[in-house]
């Protein structure tokens, strides 16, 4: 039996989905009270762990290892940074802040089930450094930067109105994932934001930094000088050597991730992730910037996927 072939949107017909999706969300926002909203994007962020690096050498140890020039952090604040392979990939993702005021002490989160893998490399680089390196029992949550919570929480630098916050609380980590489709609502701000977190999103020794876009982050620092990987990723800006990048997309249905996008029958992305968003379904995929300029269909599992832009995104 001949497969059917999928429907190709119009234009217009691309404009209307995605305009009643960011709508149709705007308006459950505009209906919700603000309790109800930070109710949605609060809670405990399951299969995350945190690792202490402290000592005399803590600061200049990292800010010679990762992407994020460490000197800048600031107090109260988290940030996105990588530590890169050789060749410029990223071998772990991670949320950086501070916990001591005299900048010899900074929270590392990563996903749980990488911390021993991490831990290992970091020993690795220390050599005779004065840094020392504890895996912590903390709850990792998240909540809208609003009401009671605003000023209160580490703000989230990877959103760049600081909407959301970060709270770390004593407690024995959880490496139980059962409760990650509690946090859709989180996820999908995250994708509005164009945001990756975790190696699901950012697989490792395989993910970019720059398509990734966590130099529009703020986590990728081209002036501070030397760090793993910094050359392959300098000389991919530099050159315009880009030729994929993270985009949030609309669909109308769920979609199984991963899973290839294709153009005219060509392999031009993957899907990295994917939730419910309204009456919608909202996702994050690695698409090739020629696909998405040509204006092609792209088609996931026999559906379009519409792209959204930057300014559809965030609005």
């Amino acid at each position: 039996m001949r497969a059917s072939k999928p429907h190709h949107l119009k234009t217009n017909d691309k404009t209307a989905i995605v305009t009643m999706m960011m709508t149709k969300s705007e308006t459950t926002n505009q209906q919700h009270s603000l309790a109800q909203m930070r109710a949605s994007l609060t809670g405990q962020i399951k299969g995350r762990g945190c690792l202490a690096v402290t000592g005399d050498e803590a600061e200049a140890f990292l800010n010679d290892l990762l992407t994020l020039d460490i000197t800048t952090l600031a107090p109260e604040t988290v940030a996105s940074a990588a530590l890169l392979t050789p060749q410029g990939r990223i071998l772990f993702d991670l949320l950086i802040s501070l916990i001591t005021h005299d900048r010899h002490g900074f929270r590392l989160e990563c996903d749980l089930d990488r911390r021993d893998d991490l831990l290992k490399k970091l020993r690795l680089y220390r050599l005779r450094r004065a840094v020392d390196f504890t895996a912590t029992d903390e709850h990792i949550h998240v909540a809208l930067n609003t009401g009671e919570a605003k000023d209160k929480g580490y703000k989230d630098l990877r959103f760049a109105d600081h909407s959301i916050c970060r709270y770390y609380t004593a407690g024995h980590a959880d490496n139980d994932h059962e409760g990650e489709a509690d946090h859709s609502a989180y996820r999908a701000y995250r994708y509005r934001h164009v945001i990756p977190e975790g190696q699901a999103e950012l697989p490792s020794e395989k993910a970019l930094p720059l398509e990734a876009g966590l130099d529009k982050h703020g986590a990728v620092s081209f002036d501070k000088g030397c760090f793993i990987g910094q050359e392959v990723t300098a000389r991919t800006r530099y050159r315009g050597l880009l030729k994929r990048r993270y985009t949030a997309f609309a669909a109308l249905a769920a979609i199984t991730y991963p899973a290839d996008i294709r153009a005219d029958d060509r392999l031009v992305g993957e899907v990295l992730g994917c939730t419910k968003d309204g009456d919608g379904w909202i996702g994050l995929a690695n698409i090739r910037i020629d696909a998405l300029s040509s204006g092609q269909p792209l088609i996931v599992e026999s559906q379009q996927i519409i792209p959204i832009t930057a300014d559809e995104s965030t609005t």
